[in-house]
């Protein structure tokens, strides 16, 4: 009678049990590796997005002042049409958006806003004349440029003075 139970082939529940046991330690290894990887990729995602955002604002702003006739951080009363350059929040008032704004005869005309989720937009003053520093702030992330503005050889901003709005005009 124990010979006939000896002979029977199967797993005990001790094996199960272990068996068990890894396979669920080797999924849970595996779904936090998936989420760490699946977070790192939306993460740089998102930033790769934001660094594009902020690279074209700043394309545009270097574009719009770089062979500008006048700059100044006060309205431009000599010209009849000039632009401004400055931050306007979004619709949810949270963060900001950059607006490049053509002002004529003292009214705005039209408003171009590119760009999105900008803290803040700064324009500051340098040593050297002609060049114009700015920043663009986000979240997380900061761009600095410098714009070596063609057609004005003095300084437009005292040195160590920041200003968020810039006006500006252009040659027509």
């Amino acid at each position: 009678m124990f010979k006939k139970f000896s002979q029977q082939k199967g797993v005990t529940l001790v094996e199960l049990l272990i068996v068990l046991a890894l396979i669920s330690m080797v999924l849970g290894l595996i779904f936090t590796i998936f989420s760490i990887s699946n977070k790192a990729f939306y993460g740089g995602t998102e930033q790769g997005y934001m660094q594009k955002g902020a690279r074209i604002a700043a394309q545009l702003i270097t574009k719009q002042l770089r062979n500008a006739k006048e700059v100044s951080i006060e309205p431009i009363t000599s010209e009849s049409k000039y632009y401004t350059i400055k931050l306007e929040k979004n619709s949810d008032n949270a963060l900001y958006h950059v607006v490049l704004e053509t002002i004529q005869e003292g009214i705005a005309v039209k408003k171009t806003s590119f760009g999105e989720e900008y803290k803040k937009i700064s324009f500051m003053g340098d040593d050297s004349p002609g060049v114009l520093n700015f920043t663009l702030e986000f979240e997380e992330y900061t761009l600095s440029s410098a714009i070596k503005l063609n057609n004005i050889n003095q300084r437009i901003i005292p040195k160590g003075t920041s200003k968020n709005t810039i006006y500006f005009s252009k040659y027509e």
